[in-house]
Order: C-alpha cells, then sequence, then structure tokens
C-alpha cells in the first residue's frame, strides 16, 4: 500500500437493542445448514483450509471482487467453518484466519486470474483462527454470487482448489434463493421506501416477503432511472435519508459527499479521506416534525455503538427525536451491568437497565490511519471490516404499528456469521473452545443435538441452530426503544483515498 494511500477509520451509542429474525432461507442461515456437510467433505482428504474474497456479478454486470459482499462472504465462511469445524480442538478441521491477508503480505494478489499466483497460495504459511500455530493450506474456498439481471434470484456458488490441482476451480455446492435485503444491503444499494409502501406495513402484519419486496423493488427503480448527474427523486442522498440528515464534520467544517462517477458501483457517494491527524466526527439530525428514528451508523463494518458486528436490524441503534440531532466523535463504549449480563448469555434485569441509564458514556475517537499503519491495522483487524473497509452505511429505522408475524419472523433469528469485535478478538483466539464460544454467542447461534436414524441406528448429531432465547436477552437492554421497528431508508458512502486499488 502506497505510503500516500490514506484511510478513515472510523471507529461511538446509545439507542436501543432490538432482537430481529429472519426466515429460514436467508442467506446466512442457508450457509449455516449447508456447513456441515461441506466440513465433513473437506475433512475427508484436507487438514488446513483457508477461505479467499468472492467474485460478484450483479444483475448482468462483469464479476468482481470490488463489491462490500465479495469480502463479507470470506467472513461468513470463515466464521461457519470454525463453528463446524468439530466438537473438540483435536477433531477439528483446520481453519485458517484471514488467508487473504497473508497472501497480499506477501504481494500475491491476482490468484484468480492466474493459476502460478494459485500454486504460490500453498507456499506460504498462515495462522490458525485460533492460538498461535502457523500451517500450510491443503485447500482454499473461494466462489462467486451472482444476481439476476431483475435482481430478483440470487445464486451463490462455492468453489475450492486444492495443492494437487491449482489449475482448477470446482464447484463445491450452489445455494439459491428469492434476493431479499439483506443481499440488496451487502452489495451496496441504498434506497428510501415509498410513502405508500410504509402505509402499507404499517395497517397489517408485515411479512419478510413483503419487505424484500419493497425493497427490491425500490432499488429496482433507483437503478433504471440512476443518473449520476443529478439526484433522482425517491432516492436517498446524505441530506435526506429517510428523515435523516448526514453530515461529516473535519476540524468542525462540514464535508459534503459528492455523487461517485463510477456507473456500475451501487455504492452511488464518496468522501475523499481527510488528512492525518483530522478531527472527525459526524452529525445524525432527524428533520422530521413528528417521527423519532432510529439510525444505526457503520464504518469499516462497525457499529459506531460498542463496535458491533451484528447487522443493522439487531444492532443498537441511536434513538432521535424530531427536529434533534446527535455529533458522534468516535467509537462509543456501552459497558453496563445490563451489556454484562447479555454478554454472558443471561437475561437483564430491571435493575440492571436502570443502571444502563446512569451509566457514563466513554468514546474512541474516530482516527485516520496512513501507510504501514493502515497495514497493520488491517492484519490485526481485517476481520472486521472484510470488504467494508472504507464504507460508512448509514441505516434508518421507523416504528411500526404491528410486531412481524411470529409464524414468520419469530421462530428463526436472524443470525450474523461475521467477525468478532474488536475487544473480544485477542482473547477469543487464545483457544479453539473459547473462539468457537464467543463466535456462536456473536452469531447468535447455539448447539442443539438431535437424534437420527442411519442405516437402522439411531445417532445423536449436534446441530448448530438459531438461539431463539437471544431475542428476550436483546429486547431486555433498552434506554431507548423503537416499537416494531423497520428498515425504512439506507445509504452507503464510500472513503476514497488518494490512491485506491481493489484486489482480490
Amino acid at each position: 500500500m502506497s505510503v500516500r494511500s490514506r484511510m478513515l477509520l472510523l471507529a461511538a451509542v446509545v439507542g436501543v437493542a432490538v432482537g430481529s429474525v429472519a426466515r429460514a432461507d436467508r442467506l446466512d442461515a442457508q450457509l449455516n445448514q449447508t456447513m456441515p456437510l461441506l466440513v465433513d467433505q473437506l475433512k475427508k482428504k484436507y487438514k488446513n483450509v483457508g477461505v479467499l474474497r468472492f467474485r460478484v456479478a450483479d444483475a448482468g454486470q462483469p464479476e468482481s471482487f470490488a463489491s462490500p459482499l465479495a469480502g463479507r462472504m470470506a467472513e461468513r465462511v470463515e466464521t461457519l467453518l470454525v463453528l463446524h469445524a468439530g466438537e473438540n480442538e483435536s477433531k477439528a478441521l483446520g481453519v485458517i484466519h484471514n488467508a487473504g491477508v497473508t497472501a497480499a503480505r506477501a504481494k500475491i494478489h491476482s490468484w484468480y486470474a492466474s493459476v502460478a499466483n494459485r500454486k504460490k497460495l500453498f507456499d506460504l504459511s498462515y495462522p490458525l483462527a485460533w492460538g498461535t500455530k502457523e500451517v500450510k493450506a491443503d485447500v482454499f474456498l473461494t466462489g462467486k454470487v451472482e444476481i439476476s439481471k431483475d435482481r430478483s434470484q440470487s445464486t451463490v456458488t462455492l468453489e475450492y482448489f486444492d495443492k494437487s490441482n491449482p489449475e482448477k476451480l470446482q464447484r463445491l455446492a450452489t445455494i439459491r434463493q428469492k434476493t431479499d435485503r439483506f443481499v440488496l444491503r451487502d452489495l451496496g444499494y441504498s434506497y428510501v421506501l415509498s410513502r405508500s409502501s410504509k402505509d402499507k406495513l404499517r395497517v397489517a402484519k408485515r411479512s419478510s416477503e413483503e419487505l424484500d419486496e419493497y425493497v427490491a423493488q425500490q432499488v429496482q427503480v433507483n437503478q433504471q432511472q440512476n443518473n449520476h448527474s443529478q439526484q433522482q427523486q425517491g432516492q436517498p442522498e446524505p441530506k435526506n435519508i429517510g428523515g435523516i440528515e448526514f453530515t461529516m464534520l473535519v476540524n468542525q467544517s462540514p464535508v459534503q459527499p459528492r455523487r461517485s462517477v463510477s456507473q456500475n458501483d451501487p455504492v452511488r457517494y464518496e468522501v475523499t479521506s481527510p488528512e492525518v491527524g483530522a478531527k472527525v466526527a459526524f452529525r445524525l439530525r432527524n428533520t422530521t416534525k413528528d417521527k423519532t428514528l432510529g439510525v444505526v451508523l457503520r464504518l469499516n463494518g462497525l457499529n459506531t455503538i460498542n463496535e458491533q458486528t451484528n447487522d443493522p436490524e439487531s444492532a443498537m441503534k441511536w434513538v432521535i427525536e424530531p427536529g434533534k440531532s446527535y455529533l458522534l466523535n468516535g467509537f462509543y463504549e456501552v459497558n453496563t451491568s445490563a451489556q454484562q449480563a447479555t454478554d454472558r448469555g443471561k437475561k437483564p434485569t430491571k435493575r440492571d437497565d436502570q443502571t444502563s441509564a446512569q451509566q457514563e458514556l466513554k468514546y474512541k475517537p474516530f482516527k485516520i490511519l496512513v501507510g504501514e499503519d493502515v497495514t497493520t491495522f488491517l492484519q490485526q483487524k481485517g476481520e472486521q471490516m472484510g470488504s467494508s473497509k472504507g464504507l460508512i452505511e448509514i441505516d434508518v429505522f421507523e416504528n411500526g404499528t404491528h410486531p412481524s408475524d411470529p409464524s414468520e419472523e419469530e421462530s428463526h433469528l436472524l443470525i450474523t456469521p461475521r467477525g468478532l469485535p474488536p475487544s473480544k478478538v485477542k482473547q477469543a483466539r487464545s483457544s479453539f473452545n473459547s473462539l468457537k464460544t464467543e463466535l456462536m454467542r456473536n452469531a447468535r447461534l447455539k448447539t442443539k443435538v438431535v437424534s437420527r436414524q442411519e442405516g437402522g441406528v439411531i445417532v445423536k448429531r449436534e446441530l448448530i441452530v438459531a438461539d431463539d432465547e437471544a431475542i428476550a436477552a436483546d429486547q431486555s437492554f433498552r434506554i431507548r426503544n423503537l416499537e416494531n421497528p423497520f428498515r425504512a431508508a439506507g445509504l452507503s458512502i464510500r472513503v476514497v483515498p488518494l490512491q485506491q486499488q481493489q484486489q482480490p
């Protein structure tokens, strides 16, 4: 990375933790269901596996490694490999941590286009996801995400290549589903639900399918009329993200994001990284006259509240009254008795909640890194960022009238197989058991023993499933609350360094 390359490392609280859930066919849930069989297949032939970035072909566009989803898929697969690796370390599949970071450090970049570079990957030593041991890779997983031209269908193909045959990428599994709002968000699309759509959501119980349909329709309309030279009616912009005005302040002076000149990038706004040493802050202002709004502001994939890696639906939110604003100066920390109880997997008490409201908030200021400092940061914390590095993501939530349909929503929690919050990484990675335990909790999963009949014999198997108990625990920790929140708008802004290079 050039010493002149700059990167905005945005690292802040308090709103509400709201449990949210998902249909069984969500991509994360399908990956979780597919992983046990894949791990069994890998164990038969390989000892250590690494995961590399995915290609993304969006709506008929050429496949690329530049989409935010490219790195987020690698994150998810690595996390789920660890969770399903085995019951104990002695029997576990060896899962390499951040294989792409080690490859980039060795200046092995275009591995997808170069067989010679793929061969070089097997000469490197990589850190295991737990402990201090370094290993050689026997096989690498990667894949491709294809979004249909009308964005109605998503296909994820898991692929692999091994040391004995690096020339060919072979198919391991395929997952197909209707494109939902979570995939669209991971692709970087922005949208605002129309007034008629929001009215429909308020007057009747909404289902996941309805929300997905509304979001997909809005994204499709936005892309059809997309013109990077001017703002189109109905599309979000920094001054109006569903009623939230977003302002970036550098040394107390406002800096306005600009429209991107790239025609194929779903992230339609960008802002140049400030100079090293600049004081950076963000202002969120509720411009509505009568709506209390919840906002999840993420920088490099980390929530400005406790650096959470959760999806916005299940993350803590800033709750802003009409006409009010919050000035955020960094990543804020909430280390209350209620949060500690939740971290232990217990339901916070009323006393915990009262204590929460009395806690003094602390924050780590936003920081600009340059040159080797950026390289070091990516090596240490790349797991939390994936392809989210350099992204500012704003998700706006409104109150709903009715709770989600219990038969649809409450039976399957929205799992989040992402990286760990920075505060938990070092201790969690000290051993296989501690890493698996922390990833399970962070991903909102639990183990469940089931009995199956195999060849006339009853065999007990351990499955990893969504942890429904996490809903109650999540909703108990509140300082402010939104009733039945739904995501009404979202906008992504790319932070552009002086020199930028996307590499697989």
